[in-house]
C-alpha cells in the first residue's frame, strides 16, 4: 500500500522542509515501511534549477494494525514536540488528519486508518 504525509504549519518555507525532515527520520528510524521525500520543480529564484524538497513524505509497505499504530504514535508525538499544525495523511481517496489531538480521538483515528488499509488490501477502496 502506498501512502502519502503531508506537514502544514504556518512557517518559512525553509523551516517547513526541516519539519519535514524530522518526521521523515521519526518515520524512517521505526524500519517498518519504506519512506522518501517528494520534490517539485526549483522556483525561478533558486540556483542551477534543482528540485525542492517539499512537506510530503511518500510511504510504501504493509500497513499491519501494529505499523499503523506505530506510525500514529510518531506522528503525534512529532506534533506535540514541533511547530507542525497538523499532518495529513492520504491512500488512494481517503484522507485522515492529525492534529493536536486527545488520546482518545488518537485512538479513534489509528482505528479509521487500520480500516482503510485493511480495505486497500483486499482492494475495497481505491
Amino acid at each position: 500500500m502506498d501512502a502519502s504525509l503531508t506537514v502544514e504549519a504556518d512557517v518559512e518555507p525553509h523551516q517547513l522542509n526541516e519539519l519535514a525532515a524530522i518526521l521523515f527520520d521519526d518515520i524512517r528510524s521505526l524500519a517498518l515501511v519504506k519512506v522518501g521525500r517528494d520534490s517539485v520543480e526549483a522556483p525561478e529564484s533558486a540556483k542551477s534549477g534543482a528540485g525542492v524538497d517539499i512537506a510530503v513524505l511518500m510511504m510504501t509497505g504493509i500497513f499491519s494494525t501494529a505499523t499503523i499504530q506505530a506510525i500514529s504514535k510518531i506522528i503525534i508525538a512529532y506534533i506535540n514536540r514541533t511547530a507542525a499544525r497538523s499532518v495529513k495523511w492520504r491512500s488512494g481517496n481517503t484522507t485522515a488528519v492529525f492534529t493536536g489531538i486527545s488520546s482518545n480521538d488518537q485512538r479513534a483515528l489509528a482505528s479509521v486508518l487500520e480500516t482503510i488499509s485493511s480495505a486497500n488490501q483486499t482492494g475495497e477502496v481505491d
